[in-house]
């Protein structure tokens, strides 16, 4: 029994003996306990009774019983499960092995039977241990040196402890490695392979590499939380399969059954079926061009919301057995309101935990809060995507299909009601609804809190604009609708899907991207707008001539793709090289920048092409008129 509160921070197997590896964050030193976990197992046989006596009978087992539960598709008829425990890792792939060759019926078999092993003991990851794991969503995270490394803007950028640095070259990131040397390391594992290929002992100084990504240790630690899942099982872990697993552990608290060899069927539908219902949520064509006084409201949680208002589950949707059904005139499936469906039930609680968030990070304004509500909101927002997928153990494209049609229909009746108040929706991004001529941000609170009382859904404000611009697509002509800026009422300048804010491009054209829109951010009105446009275009052709004199350093004009696996048709630099990747524009393609041999083979001129794309996202003279 453990007395002293340390922090878990991962568990091991060795041989048949399973380890907790406890973190004391006071003098940075990890201890290992060993705990005899219980790893239970589960088979569908004709004679459980009979199985269990003999696996008992034989010592093979710590335990071996019967038990009711529920099958898919609808769970609601029983199946006898023989169940049984082993506190033996070794003994249960033995068993799982044997009763593979066997031909026995195998279920329950994901996640990995740690992650049940750790639930069913009550041992929460990332969470301090008195004597049992315990764990307030209030509570700090354990103080551990990290460091976090992605690739952006042709660097590899190094978040630790002590702040962030940028270096080039995989040798001077190794250097910071070795110098600082973390007790946890999180990249992808495209990084991690490159360090592996320049210094394989490297990657032995950290207590633990965790390829998940780029993501700063209190999201990892809130998807361990929450899934159950220890850090040494985080390595690629998509944040489908962490929504999985939360899924499937509640599904043991409710004896759903659940079996990889079973496929939902769907029903059969004609194409013009699939054109009305099979669409995702509203997503209108702007008319490019400059706006005055607009409010970005957006709905909170809209697709989460909707599964959890409506129960929406693979179970519940479309089940014949059931007895209260919700009958809707914009979707052609039924939703059973019996019972709870397991996904709006598990979508309920991690709403309220994302609410809860959001309330302590406005109360103390700790970046540790925001980022947990970031992971949670993660989560979330793949919940959606994630009912309709195939791979989906408790979704199906009914399912999904009942929550695209409702947003569209709650986002027409938000439109509606906004129409009726007296004000223009000038444009719809899937939950975001942009209305102009709100004179301030009092006003945008009052619209969203009327119409969301109306509509039963939650509403905030996400910015109030005292001037807002759609750029033109460069391909159509049209408004782009996932493009726009504009300077925010409360000060600076928002801005989404424009060129500068994305990761890949040379650092150079976002430093000068960034000069251009903070010369737009100090216009307030018309005039000041025409007067900042033309600075912003001074500045851009200043860059322009500093491009064509040969006045930039190299290493601000790299590209940075953290790559493919494979490629149908790989680039020059993919050939050259390996992910991930780091090149410029020369004449011939891009070159891997450790490939180029004259900096006369540089094409600067591509890159002109990059600042005029800037310019060209630029309002005109005649769009201010």
């Amino acid at each position: 029994m453990i007395f002293v509160a340390k922090w878990f921070l991962d568990v091991k197997v060795l041989g048949d003996k399973c380890f907790l590896e406890l973190y004391d964050d006071m003098s940075r030193s990890i201890e290992r306990v060993m705990n005899k976990l219980k790893f239970y197992g589960y088979v569908l046989v004709k004679e459980p009774e009979e199985i269990a006596r003999i696996l008992l009978y034989e010592n093979l087992v710590n335990e071996a019983w019967v038990e009711d539960w529920y099958k898919p598709p609808y769970y609601r008829d029983k199946c006898r499960v023989l169940v049984y425990t082993t506190n033996s890792f070794e003994n249960y792939r033995y068993l799982y092995s044997l009763f593979k060759r066997r031909g026995f019926h195998i279920v329950n078999n994901y996640p990995h039977p740690l992650i049940e092993a750790l639930y069913r003991a009550g041992l929460k990851p990332l969470t301090k241990l008195y004597g049992g794991s315990t764990w307030d969503p209030r509570e700090h995270d354990p103080v551990i040196d990290y460091a976090t490394i992605r690739v952006e803007n042709g660097f590899y950028i190094v978040e630790t402890n002590d702040g962030v640095e940028a270096v080039q070259s995989i040798r001077d990131l190794i250097e910071i490695l070795r110098t600082i040397k973390p007790l946890l390391v999180f990249s992808n594992s495209l990084v991690y392979f490159a360090v592996i290929n320049e210094d394989e002992g490297v990657v032995k100084t950290p207590y633990s590499w965790i390829t998940i990504g780029s993501y700063t240790p209190h999201i990892v630690f809130e998807w361990c939380r929450l899934s159950y899942t220890p850090l040494s099982l985080m390595n690629n872990a998509t944040i489908g399969r962490l929504l999985s697993t939360i899924e499937v552990l509640r599904a043991r608290d409710w004896k759903y059954l659940v079996d990889r060899e079973w496929s939902r069927v769907e029903g059969f539908r004609t194409i013009d079926e699939l054109f009305v219902w099979d669409r995702g949520g509203s997503i209108h064509q702007p008319k490019p061009g400059l706006y005055w006084n607009v409010c970005q409201i957006d709905f909170k949680s809209l697709y989460p919301s909707i599964i959890v208002k409506l129960n929406v589950s693979g179970e519940t949707v479309n089940d014949p057995y059931c007895a209260k059904q919700l009958i809707t005139q914009y979707t052609p499936h039924k939703v059973c309101l019996d019972r709870d469906g397991l996904v709006a039930s598990v979508i309920s609680n991690l709403i309220d935990l994302k609410d809860l968030y959001e309330k302590l990070f406005d109360e103390t304004r700790l970046k540790l809060y925001d980022e947990r509500r970031s992971a949670v909101k993660w989560i979330l927002v793949a919940s959606f995507g994630y009912l309709g997928y195939r791979n989906s153990i408790f979704g199906s494209v009914s399912a999904h299909e009942v929550v695209t049609s409702t947003s569209r229909f709650v986002t027409a009746e938000a439109i509606r009601k906004i129409l009726k108040l007296g004000f223009r929706v000038i444009h719809v991004l899937v939950d975001s609804l942009f209305v102009e001529g709100v004179e301030n941000l009092d006003e945008c609170r009052e619209i969203a809190e009327v119409v969301g009382d109306e509509l039963g859904y939650r509403l905030k404000v996400d910015a109030h604009y005292i001037w807002l611009y759609i750029p033109r697509s460069v391909t159509t002509g049209l408004g782009s609708s996932n493009k726009y800026y504009g300077v925010l009422s409360t000060g600076g300048l928002k801005i989404k899907g424009l060129t500068i804010i994305r990761r890949d491009i040379p650092i150079f054209i976002k430093q000068i991207g960034s000069r251009v829109f903070e010369e737009l951010a100090s216009a307030k009105n018309a005039v000041e707008l025409r007067k900042a446009i033309c600075r912003a275009v001074e500045v851009i052709e200043n860059a322009e001539r500093m491009l064509m004199n040969r006045e930039v350093d190299i290493k601000l004009l790299v590209f940075s793709r953290e790559g493919k696996v494979s490629y149908r048709k790989p680039p020059r630099y993919a050939i050259l090289s390996k992910p991930p990747y780091m090149y410029v524009a020369t004449r011939t393609g891009f070159t891997p920048l450790n490939a180029l041999e004259d900096l006369d083979e540089v094409d600067y001129s591509y890159y002109v092409k990059l600042l005029n794309r800037i310019k060209e996202e630029l309002p005109v003279p005649e769009e201010i008129n």
